[in-house]
């Protein structure tokens, strides 16, 4: 099949169908390209292709029909539009079902998401490529600019016997003597919201790409993330630490679950703040939330995480804890629109 006998259809989020067509292109491609990696949830993919403000950044997705009347598809792409930082980027998300590959619909899609991203007054377009796949192989050729590497590393509860996190916890308790800790399950509760913002903030001097402005939170914005999280179809367990004299809160570590797919957790943000640093907060605050899972989500079999290469001091934490990499790495591949669009 030619690029040249296919047509984009933009997706209409109401259409489930369609949208079931376009999780049944990643669950393909998934099997292909990372047998290993956790798989989105299906109600988790329609509410991000949604691109509902303020819940969600603008996007837009279009996709490619099987061939034939019956429902289905073959390839498709969303362009999501960052409206609070990273203005001038345009931040894209491909798939194409390996049956259909080599076909050269990936390039007819990049191309389309540029012009998109320029009508969007958008100059740049980036997206999260894998080593060795296609889109790597894309990316090389069109002479992208690859950001900082990302690697999945994946803990197994099967292999952990079941003492584990209470051994590790109790020394580690001593260490942070002084601070005391807090669990809640969904929303952040009313008298948190502040340090939430402020732990989110914390994270601004981790590693990140060059090109990436740093974010900034507030109460709004940490309760549209808990909207957004319910949206999704998810459950997030949340501990932080405050300290005990001034009731600052110091860490916190989240990590979510679905129903959807139960024996998949996903490690989200862990933070402590700068000037709490030094007393072993984030290894004792992921410790303590292993310990609570083991309880409160008993199907749950491996937690998947990604970090930077370059942050050491997180990659340390999560291997004593068990963590192991799995699958190749990734990276932001970024392009100037210009690079992609015909040159007049």
């Amino acid at each position: 099949m030619s690029s040249r006998a296919v047509r984009l259809q933009r997706l209409d989020p109401a259409d489930a169908g369609a949208v079931k067509a376009l999780h049944d292109v990643h669950l393909a491609a998934l099997a292909v390209d990372d047998p290993d990696g956790p798989p989105w949830p299906a109600r988790a993919q329609a509410a991000q292709l949604s691109g509902a403000p303020p819940l969600f950044e603008p996007r837009e997705t279009w996709f490619i029909a099987a061939p034939g009347t019956g429902p289905g598809a073959i390839a498709w792409y969303s362009v999501r539009f960052p409206d609070k930082e990273n203005l001038s980027w345009a931040v894209m998300e491909m798939t194409v079902r390996p049956a259909s590959r080599r076909q050269g619909l990936g390039a007819m899609m990049a191309r389309h998401a540029a012009r998109r991203a320029a009508g969007a007054g958008r100059t740049g377009l980036t997206g999260i490529v894998r080593h060795g796949s296609a889109g790597d192989a894309f990316a090389t050729g069109a002479g992208a600019r690859k950001g900082i590497p990302e690697i999945r590393r994946v803990l197994d509860l099967r292999k952990v016997p079941a003492a584990t996190w209470r051994q590790l916890r109790e020394p580690l308790a001593k260490a942070a003597a002084g601070y005391r800790l807090d669990c809640w399950e969904g929303a952040t509760p009313g008298d948190y919201v502040a340090g939430i913002a402020e732990m989110f903030n914390a994270m601004n001097d981790a590693p990140r790409n060059e090109q990436e402005d740093p974010s900034f939170y507030d109460a709004a914005r940490v309760r549209d993330d808990d909207e957004r999280v319910a949206r999704m179809g998810g459950r997030r367990w949340t501990i932080a630490a405050f300290h005990a004299d001034t009731g600052e809160m110091a860490g916190y570590t989240e990590v979510r679950v679905s129903p959807d797919l139960p024996g998949w957790g996903f490690q989200g943000n862990t933070a402590v703040a700068q000037r709490h640093r030094g007393h072993r907060l984030g290894l004792r605050l992921k410790a303590e939330m292993l310990e609570l899972l083991a309880v409160r989500e008993p199907a749950l079999e491996r937690i998947a995480t990604w970090n930077a290469a370059a942050n050491q001091y997180m990659i340390a934490i999560n291997e004593q804890l068990g963590f192991e990499v799995s699958g190749a790495p990734s990276y932001f591949a970024d392009l100037p629109v210009s690079a992609l669009l015909p040159q007049s």
